[in-house]
């Protein structure tokens, strides 16, 4: 047998590894959704032992064989009904930062702003000029939300204030655009400085809405 064929089979041993992993990663997800990727990982393999040691699915196939899980398990339709409640009561969310902070704008970037809303998902949203975060913490705790934490955002753009906290199970990062980094920042990651998807917030819940 040629060498050819040998990595091909290798290739189609990996592919198959990871499919399988992939799969049982899904299942966890759809039957424990309080697991983060790497608990829902840990347990994939634990179920699978040494036969995908080597595996390595990336977290959009998982995704991919989540929400095919999704629609059979729940049905097509009561699971878009699902995404759209889970988009909902992000929406809510951020409609209280808004009414809060009072920015110019608010925008959700990354997989969200992608259409994204299967799995494990972190919030990140971009809130530009408007009031200091200072007074979002108070106002945040009176609506059931404890453990909100300040932190920064650096990269090759600038340093940014922000805070997180998780609400219903939903993990946010809010990061202040002051006024003047407007526009370097536009649909740009800013750890990185590459681009970014991004969608105003009033785009991302309509999108939702008539999806």
């Amino acid at each position: 047998m040629d060498s050819g064929a040998v990595m091909t089979r290798r290739n189609d041993h990996h592919e198959g590894h990871d499919d399988a992993l992939a799969r049982a990663v899904a299942r966890c997800l759809f039957e424990d959704d309080t697991l983060d990727w790497n608990g829902a990982f840990v347990a994939a393999r634990r179920i699978l032992g040494v036969s995908v040691r080597d595996a390595m699915p990336s977290q959009a196939r998982v995704r991919r064989h989540l929400e095919a899980l999704e629609e059979v398990r729940l049905g097509a339709e009561e699971a878009c009904l699902a995404r759209r409640a889970r988009v909902v009561r992000i929406v809510e969310v951020l409609e209280f930062v808004r009414f809060v902070l009072e920015p110019a704008e608010i925008l959700v970037v990354g997989l969200l702003a992608q259409g994204v809303v299967v799995g494990p998902l972190e919030v990140h949203v971009r809130v530009l000029e408007g009031r200091s975060f200072q007074g979002l913490f108070d106002q945040l705790e009176s609506v059931g939300i404890k453990e909100v934490s300040a932190s920064s955002t650096v990269g090759p753009l600038g340093r940014f204030e922000s805070v997180r906290f998780d609400s219903d199970g939903e993990a946010f990062t809010l990061t202040r655009i002051p006024q003047g980094h407007c526009a370097i920042t536009h649909e740009r990651n800013l750890v990185t400085g590459k681009p970014i998807a991004q969608e105003t917030l009033e785009t991302f819940s309509q999108f939702f809405a008539s999806s």
